[in-house]
């Protein structure tokens, strides 16, 4: 059983795919592409995030579709710094869709913009390990025999996603903070039941 948790932090930075960023040719033409969002398939193991110990995070397959149909401005940054912003979608330098594998971005590379440029060489040498976002998101946590699982159910507001090239959080302080919520709602649970309980002794 899973237990509801509504107010995530909107500053929330949620590492959902280690998979490589891609630099795709067409033509004359270059693209940084990669999945920003895995949505989480029991068949593929790597469709959850591993927070560190027995803690995982998953993403359900239509948790984002609301800002998708929104259609909100969402930019793109590099390791979510502001400062090497890569596109956005309201200027058309950042495309977004979604797949039954994720939420997939495309930027078009511009040889003249220097961030364009550094990306691309980061991407060469490696450097970009996979991509990320940043959301307002609802969630539910649970405990899954010797597991603590988080799954995001809902994206209220998508604010930024891309390729980076570090982890958004340590994993030890991600871990015990998912273990927290899974004791709380499990508390919170009991007590519930308790209240219950009572409840229907007094009505008989």
């Amino acid at each position: 059983m899973g237990y509801d948790i509504n107010n995530e932090s909107a500053a929330l930075k949620w590492l959902t795919t280690e998979e490589t960023p891609i630099l795709r040719s067409e033509g004359e033409k270059q693209f940084i592409e990669g999945y920003a969002v895995l949505f989480y398939d029991k068949a593929n193991p790597g469709s959850e995030y591993h927070l560190g110990g027995n803690c995982y995070e998953r993403v359900n397959a239509d948790s984002f579709d609301e800002c998708l149909l929104r259609g909100d401005n969402v930019v793109s940054w590099v390791d979510h710094n502001k400062d090497w912003q890569l596109g956005e979608t309201k200027d058309a330098t950042l495309f977004l869709r979604k797949d039954p594998k994720g939420i997939h971005y495309s930027i078009p590379i511009d040889p003249t913009y220097v961030d364009h440029v550094k990306a691309v060489q980061y991407q060469r040498r490696g450097k970009l390990k996979g991509s990320s976002f940043k959301a307002m998101v609802r969630s539910i946590v649970k405990r899954d025999g010797d597991k603590y699982i988080r799954t995001l159910t809902k994206a209220t507001q998508l604010y930024e996603l891309g390729p980076v090239f570090q982890p958004c959080y340590p994993g030890t302080s991600a871990e015990l903070l998912l273990r927290a919520e899974v004791d709380a709602a499990e508390r919170t649970r009991q007590q519930i039941d308790r209240w219950k309980e009572i409840s229907q002794r007094i009505a008989k």
